[in-house]
């Protein structure tokens, strides 16, 4: 509810628009034209007041805060950006003086606490960029929140409200999604519940040992596990997971839209890793190793492109080897 009224909010045109609408009867209150395409908003109180703020992380690697009219409190630069599916969105939580901070992770390897001002609170550094969204809550009940983010290169960290690392565990695969956190055996202990998308089911204890894991057959993409009494004649809570197929054959128009993605993320991490010059490498490699026939053919020949970019772009490869010559490969591989 924004300004005493009900409001919904939309942020994902396409645009870099942040829309909100009367929930009641679909009337636009405002819209407002933010820089670069918008991940999912956080609306909260970080003002002390009777009305909400929005928060919202966009691709060009920043942050806004705007008030319950639309006006921008504050802006912050992260000082990266990202692609629209691999932009982190912000999540608001209390401390335990009950003073708000926002909570959002970068593309270059870093999670940043603000504060209530967009003042930065305290930041740490992580093995991989993070694409998916931040859990908080109390996993061990000593009144501090915590926080858990999942890196895209499988890590998963865990600090305190005052940025102090609690856990930093490789669980050899990544995801987009975050993790939950509910008690999953009524002990009245809390865990902390991720599914990989290799499809790997981790439920953590406090103490960040694996208490139950589970590999499923099939990959489980970028889902968080719901959670709710889904067998009403069975104690206890029940939870679901979707999966993929990974033999199942997909039609031209998802063949498509999948190569497109694969040619985004080859190309940002050739430039970001490599320079500029390296991006038409990466997308000749996709081009020479690609094979859509599949989900599990297409998840495999993404890595064959990924080892061979960095085999051509880092100094291990020479030009004999390389498919696109040294005139093509603009004389910046350094065995070139």
């Amino acid at each position: 509810m924004l300004n005493g009224r009900r409001s919904l909010y939309r942020s994902r045109d396409g645009s870099g628009a942040l829309h909100v609408f009367n929930a009641i009867t679909g009337e636009e209150l405002w819209k407002v034209q933010l820089e670069g395409q918008c991940a999912s908003r956080a609306v909260g109180d970080l003002q002390g007041d009777p009305l909400l703020e929005i928060v919202i992380s966009t691709g060009a690697g920043k942050v806004f805060a705007l008030d319950a009219v639309g006006e921008m409190l504050w802006t912050f630069d992260m000082g990266r950006t990202s692609l629209d599916w691999a932009t982190c969105s912000p999540v608001l939580f209390d401390d335990s003086h009950e003073n708000p901070f926002v909570a959002v992770a970068s593309s270059h390897e870093r999670i940043y606490c603000l504060d209530c001002e967009g003042n930065v609170s305290w930041e740490r550094l992580t093995r991989g960029g993070t694409a998916s969204s931040i859990s908080v809550g109390d996993i061990d009940k000593d009144g501090r929140a915590d926080l858990f983010l999942v890196t895209q290169l499988g890590m998963l960290y865990r600090f305190d409200e005052g940025g102090a690392l609690r856990w930093e565990i490789d669980t050899q695969g990544r995801s987009l999604a975050p993790g939950a956190i509910i008690d999953m055996d009524g002990d009245g202990d809390l865990n902390y519940v991720l599914c990989t998308q290799n499809g790997h089911l981790f439920v953590f204890e406090e103490t960040g040992e694996v208490a139950f894991e589970h590999q499923f057959d099939n990959r489980t993409i970028n889902m968080t596990p719901t959670f709710g009494d889904i067998l009403p004649d069975r104690p206890g809570l029940e939870f679901a997971v979707t999966g993929a197929l990974d033999d199942k054959t997909l039609d031209n128009d998802v063949k498509a839209t999948i190569r497109r993605f694969f040619e985004e993320f080859l190309a940002q991490q050739a430039s970001q890793a490599f320079g500029d010059a390296h991006v038409g490498v990466a997308r000749y490699v996709l081009d020479a190793t690609y094979n859509d026939a599949t989900v599990a053919s297409m998840r495999e020949g993404m890595m064959h492109c990924v080892e061979t970019l960095i085999s051509f772009c880092c100094g291990k490869g020479n030009m004999a080897q390389c498919p696109m010559g040294g005139e093509s490969c603009l004389g910046s591989c350094s065995s070139h």
